[in-house]
């Protein structure tokens, strides 16, 4: 009995500390194509519920933790059951949804118990982009985490972040939390935001590397196109700073975490843009890397992103602090620089006879189109001729003598 009792008080004592994260409980692996062809079916089968209007044949599809960032400022759903009902306010049998995959991609984890997948898809003709992480649990695959997002053209995006219309989706409804296990990722997202850097090298890594942007078009795959588009972003000090707390967990396995949050991204020459950045890491080792990453806005009312927007200095703050934790100084924005104007090539000046008497000037160097040096050099001053001396007749040789 007092050995109960001293546990109970050491227990208590300790409470201030954090449960030790438990090891996943697997089966044996699966092979990598049967794992794609289990969530590919899984995905598929969602598809076909939605297009018969059939809401309730999508429980057996979704985790019962399921959460899902849709594509209004409001379509933020924390579990199954609010999903299931906020979808069936818009799908019915009655009223079916016209839904059409174009561009479906799985990437299963190591072990093969769980996957990240995307897809471009149109819905009542819209395009919309999908990111989603699923779960296999005793080979029946569920949806754990998903964010829809439209894709606006850049013309029609331009207009509306004019209008300060433009907000990050999923703004309500979900409280923000991130699972202990998902801890790992969530500091690397955080330091990410400030530092792109880091995002690019680990993205442009991967041959299966995905990165989605919020407008029409803005699909990236691969090592090469994601280095080319990274050296953009770094080019312009493209920043993103919080703008609402973090969301995110790990599947049952613990081999993929997901990660979100509404940001404000900042780049020189470019306005303000409110947007959700969703994440997902794969595990490697005792690290988590970032394999797919996508950025969604929502469109709603004019003037609805001015809260947000008088927050967005945030970003130089999450920069300087950045840049204080690696020893530098405090990174500051840098503002938009005018075009210069095209230098003309130099001419060779040929010697007039009212060029400027100056002093010689030193030489000029420019480059031709062969980046070859040409000199330039400059007229020297004209010299006056010396005068004449007056001739002085001289009497040694007898002119003038009688």
């Amino acid at each position: 009995m007092r050995a109960v009792l001293a546990a109970v008080l050491l227990a208590a004592a300790c409470g201030s500390a954090p449960p030790p994260v438990a090891a996943p409980k697997v089966g044996p692996p699966v092979a990598r194509e049967d794992a794609v062809k289990g969530a590919s079916d899984a995905v598929t089968s969602i598809y076909e519920s939605l297009g018969h209007g059939d809401s309730d044949g999508l429980m057996t599809l979704a985790s019962a933790k399921l959460v899902v960032f849709g594509p209004r400022r409001g379509d933020a759903l924390a579990n199954r059951s609010d999903a299931l009902v906020a979808l069936a306010k818009v799908v019915s049998r009655q009223a079916k949804a016209s839904l059409a995959s174009s561009a479906l991609q799985v990437v299963p984890s190591a072990g093969g118990h769980s996957a990240w997948a995307f897809d471009v898809v149109e819905i009542q003709g819209e395009p919309m982009a999908a990111l989603a992480v699923l779960e296999n649990n005793d080979d029946i695959w569920l949806v754990e985490a998903a964010t829809l997002g439209r894709t606006p053209t850049a013309k029609l995006a331009a207009k509306e972040l004019a209008a300060d219309a433009v907000v990050p989706p999923g703004m309500s409804g979900v409280a923000a939390k991130v699972d202990a296990a998902a801890d790992g990722a969530a500091e690397k997202f955080r330091r990410g935001l400030g530092e792109q850097a880091t995002w690019g090298d680990e993205l442009a890594a991967r041959g299966d590397a995905l990165v989605v942007g919020p407008r029409a078009g803005e699909v990236t795959h691969g090592k090469a196109d994601v280095k080319k588009l990274w050296k953009k972003r770094l080019k312009v000090n493209t920043h993103e700073a919080l703008a609402g707390e973090l969301t995110g967990a790990t599947t049952p396995d613990g081999k993929l975490a997901w990660i979100t949050a509404p940001v404000t991204r900042t780049a020189d020459g470019a306005a303000v843009l409110p947007l959700r950045v969703f994440a997902v890491y794969a595990r490697s080792g005792d690290d988590w890397k970032l394999v797919a990453l996508q950025e969604t806005v929502a469109l709603a009312e004019p003037g609805a992103a001015l809260a947000m927007l008088k927050k967005a200095p945030a970003a130089t703050a999450a920069r300087a602090t950045v840049a204080a934790a690696d020893g530098d100084a405090p990174a500051v924005p840098a503002k938009a620089k005018k075009p210069r104007k095209a230098k003309k090539k130099a001419r060779a000046v040929e010697a007039e006879a009212d060029a400027p008497a100056e002093a010689p000037k030193p030489a000029v160097a420019s480059t031709d189109e062969d980046d070859a040096p040409v000199v330039v050099k400059h007229p020297k001053k004209a010299k006056k001729p010396p005068k004449k001396k007056p001739v002085v007749a001289d009497d040694d040789d007898g002119a003038g003598s009688d």
